[in-house]
């Protein structure tokens, strides 16, 4: 995963999804190369679906 990838999705959760409830968020082609983005959803009220293709 590109260094600038997870900072657009932190970006993404702290502006977007935090605080608005139960949210769902689809991450489409979330293959786990070198990371993945569901850690910044731990703890809040928030599921992260990783869709692999």
């Amino acid at each position: 995963m590109h260094t600038s990838a997870m900072v657009r999705m932190s970006w993404f959760v702290e502006n977007c999804v935090k605080g608005r409830g139960n949210v769902r968020v689809f991450d489409v082609g979330s293959c786990n190369v070198n990371g993945c983005m569901r850690p910044l959803f731990d703890g809040i009220d928030a599921e992260y679906v990783g869709l692999l293709f």
